[in-house]
């Protein structure tokens, strides 16, 4: 029979030798195993790419604002879906900003 003890990397050592016990060599499996799926986990999230869309406008030279018109169709998106966030120089951030805003259904009144 195989012996689990050889696994065991923790080895209480008495005076002369080490010896090995089978609640180490369970301990070091396990801790070996959870090792690897943090690394795994970690390499899948560094190589995901997300999509992220952002859009930077400003006048560096006056500090102005700088009239920004966007049109966008999402035919298969319902209205009550969509939503904008804003952030200003200074880092206020707003999140579902409504002013000046307009929602238009499109794909037959889809869209609320």
């Amino acid at each position: 029979m195989y012996d689990l003890r050889r696994f065991d990397i923790y080895r209480k050592v008495p005076k002369d030798l080490t010896q090995p016990t089978t609640t180490g060599a369970v301990i070091s499996i396990g801790s070996g195993i959870f090792i690897v799926f943090l690394l795994v986990s970690e390499l899948l999230t560094f190589l995901r790419s997300e999509l992220v869309s952002e859009l930077y406008v400003d006048d560096p030279t006056t500090g102005d604002r700088i009239p920004v018109n966007i049109k966008l169709s999402l035919p298969d998106i319902e209205c009550k879906f969509l939503g904008v966030d804003i952030q200003d120089e200074h880092g206020r951030h707003e999140v579902g900003y409504m002013e000046n805003t307009r929602k238009d259904p499109v794909n037959g009144g889809k869209g609320k």
